[in-house]
């Protein structure tokens, strides 16, 4: 059952016979229900569906926060399917089924902000230590840094979110103590504090974790 929003000449949504009515972008739209193939897929199309599977699972647990950042382009294109896009062409490497992942390619944010330069990451214990050197006198005016940490071994992302001070020159991302002994790959960005600006994206590259944690190896060395 379809609803009329506007009366007989305006927008609907829901399904009338194989038509589906939806809106989008403050738009009504209509289209026609797919029909199911009963024809086998592909070795090209079998290979593309595990590449966007792949591709999927990297990105979908950022959906939330991706979509929090500004949309790009004429077109109003999202910042988290801006970064799915990139991921199936840059970030997916060799061939179905043996994919592998170029993880420096990956880009979570693009936009006119400052990310700043002198970047640096390692670990203490099972906490990430962020640097940064600032590029301009307003660089920390109204600004938020982000870190993000992916675990490919569990496929876990692990992020937090810094209000900056005048004096900031560092930020400290507290991991899940599964992470521990594994290596993660580390990322950061710059966003505004309205949310209409942010930074491109920074692969800070990949960091290892200790096995032990740096008190538990004080309390061995006594």
């Amino acid at each position: 059952m379809a609803i009329l929003h506007h009366g007989i000449l305006g927008g609907f949504s829901g399904k009338v016979g194989n038509i589906i009515g939806y809106r989008y972008k403050n738009q009504y739209c209509i289209r026609q229900m797919p029909r199911k193939s009963i024809k086998p897929p592909g070795n090209r199309q079998i290979a593309q569906r595990e590449k966007f599977k792949h591709s999927m699972a990297l990105v979908s647990p950022l959906r939330d926060q991706l979509s929090q950042l500004p949309e790009k382009g004429k077109r109003r294109i999202s910042a988290f399917n801006c970064c799915l896009s990139k991921v199936l062409t840059e970030v997916i490497k060799g061939t179905y089924p043996e994919y592998s992942f170029n993880y420096a390619a990956l880009q979570l944010s693009s936009g006119r902000l400052s990310v700043g330069h002198c970047h640096s990451v390692y670990a203490i214990e099972n906490d990430l230590i962020f640097r940064w050197c600032p590029d301009s006198p307003d660089f920390y005016l109204e600004r938020k840094l982000v870190m993000l940490a992916y675990n490919p071994l569990r496929k876990e992302w692990a992020s937090d979110t810094l209000e900056l001070r005048s004096d900031d020159s560092m930020g400290i991302l507290s991991l899940p103590c599964s992470f521990t002994g594994e290596h993660v790959e580390a990322y950061m960005y710059f966003i505004n504090g309205d949310g209409k600006a942010v930074s491109d994206s920074k692969y800070l590259g990949s960091v290892n974790l200790p096995d032990t944690p740096f008190s538990e190896t004080l309390i061995n060395l006594n």
